[in-house]
């Protein structure tokens, strides 16, 4: 019989659970639950041992965040200072635990903002951001006098992730290179970010925000023209777990890339409003049911000619209140997070052509929308570790 309080008991349970979810098995919960009642000798329903290794799993997680707030002296002095920010500090207070000095205190700061961290100084007192700071930003441009323009867009690349579709992502700025787009949209989820979905570490070939930014700033395409960046919810984990703002490191190193916020940005082009979102919802039955749901909010005095969302990883385009919408398909593969909640997966990109007059205002959109049904699998090279340069006081 199974013992809650046994460790060889616990870990038979996380070892059989671990095992089922890797093999991606539709129905892992009922193959797990009928190889522990056979082991234990129980005849206990799946939910029954849903309960146990959830229980086993919010003690892992608690474990963990305690294991990770015990600061050892011989960390360096930059990772003791992201730990003691997770609440908010007085410059005092890190002086004393550090032992340095002010002066050295302001120079870690400076270096951790300038390479991606979001730390806040407020008088006396420090701490790290842990919500995105470029929200609702508005960026304008020029739109050259054109007559129409064409645009790239396409989202949710998700890299760091097994099921990224790299070969698909250089073909689609291959085709827009050919076709002379203006700029291309990035609607969000770049990377996979960090969870604490105990499936995702086992999907992912990079660990981690520096790894992750490190192979966009080396791997995405480059394009003789923009791709505006919109950060979605993967790409936010950094930032609540530790205060990292990763579109601020990949901009910073691919001046090709823009990066114009996270969760919700407009890009002007003349009179033409584009509203770029990406949502923190779940997926819906209805394909159609978040736009309208998000076109339905926008005030009638500041409504886009245009509004399109990443996140859903679905493939639509209506009109709303005189709204163009579109859902933008993904460039990742079904992860076993999809098949567990039976959502749709639909792979691809978009090309839109709007043409505008003279004064540059709006006139329409249309939209060629490239699917993809096959699935490329392990399409990603593991780059060479990173090697971190030891912390030195500056």
């Amino acid at each position: 019989m199974y013992d809650n309080s046994n460790k060889k008991h616990q870990k038979k349970v996380a070892e059989v659970f671990a095992k089922y979810k890797e093999d991606n098995k539709f129905d892992y919960l009922y193959k797990a639950a009928d190889e522990l009642n056979e082991y234990f000798e129980e005849n206990l329903k799946m939910e029954g041992w849903r309960s146990r290794y959830r229980r086993l799993e919010e003690e892992y997680r608690n474990m963990n965040k305690k294991i990770a707030h015990k600061y050892n002296h011989n960390d360096s002095i930059e990772e003791r200072l992201v730990a003691y920010l997770n609440q908010e500090r007085t410059f005092d207070f890190l002086i004393e635990k550090l032992d340095i000095s002010e002066m050295e205190l302001l120079g870690y700061i400076y270096r951790m903002q300038s390479f991606g961290r979001e730390i806040l100084v407020m008088g006396d007192r420090v701490k790290l951001a842990k919500s995105p700071i470029k929200e609702n930003t508005t960026t304008k441009i020029d739109f050259k006098g054109l007559k129409e323009i064409e645009v790239l867009v396409l989202g949710d690349t998700h890299i760091g992730n097994n099921h990224q579709q790299e070969t698909y992502l250089k073909e689609a700025y291959k085709e827009a290179e050919r076709r002379g787009v203006q700029f291309a949209i990035h609607t969000g989820d770049i990377t996979d970010g960090q969870s604490n979905r105990p499936e995702q570490i086992y999907e992912n070939f990079l660990h981690g925000a520096d790894a992750q930014s490190q192979y966009v700033i080396d791997n995405y395409p480059k394009a003789p023209f923009p791709t505006y960046l919109l950060l979605g919810n993967h790409d936010s984990w950094f930032m609540k777990a530790g205060g990292t703002d990763i579109g601020k490191i990949i901009s910073a190193q691919r001046p090709d890339i823009k990066y114009i916020g996270s969760g919700k940005a407009r890009l002007e082009i003349g009179n033409v409003k584009i509203d770029v979102i990406h949502p923190g919802d779940g997926s819906n039955r209805t394909v159609s049911l978040a736009l309208q749901t998000a076109s339905s909010i926008v005030d009638d005095n500041d409504k886009p000619n245009v509004l399109v969302s990443g996140h859903h990883h679905r493939y639509a385009h209506f009109i709303e209140r005189g709204i163009h919408c579109f859902e933008c398909p993904a460039l990742e593969g079904r992860t076993s997070f999809m098949t567990a909640k039976h959502l749709v997966n639909t792979m691809g990109y978009m090309f839109w052509k709007i043409k505008v007059d003279a004064k540059g205002n709006f006139i329409s959109i249309t939209d060629e929308t490239i699917i993809k049904d096959e699935e490329i699998f392990n399409d990603y090279k593991i780059p060479e570790p990173i090697i971190k340069p030891k912390s030195f006081k500056i």
